[in-house]
């Protein structure tokens, strides 16, 4: 899933994307949660695959909003396993999934 949930836009032109026509001035919003598992882009879209190399996901962002998360795999080298030590609790946006609160305890391999 996506920290990001959505992003709204206004489109500065007319434009056709998919066959679908957007016109200058009109409010446009991205759901990344859709645009992530577009199976034209990634093989196998709705599976949760870690080490996936073709990865041009939109919502982590890029330069000084690039998300913390990102880096999982890094941490998954260097941990063997992760214990919830208590329910997360989830953040109440309509822009950001996520949790408030997520307790683990980090185990060696």
């Amino acid at each position: 899933m996506s920290p990001s949930q959505q992003v709204l836009r206004r489109a500065e032109r007319d434009v056709e994307l998919h066959g679908v026509r957007i016109e200058a001035g009109q409010d446009v919003a991205i759901w990344h949660f859709s645009a992530n598992r577009d199976e034209r882009v990634f093989a196998d879209a709705n599976r949760f695959n870690i080490a996936r190399t073709h990865n041009p996901h939109l919502a982590l962002g890029s330069g000084p909003h690039y998300c913390l998360g990102a880096s999982l795999d890094e941490l998954c080298e260097r941990v063997g396993s992760a214990v919830m030590i208590e329910p997360p609790v989830r953040l109440a946006s309509t822009v950001i999934s996520g949790c408030k609160h997520l307790r683990v305890r980090l185990l060696p391999s």
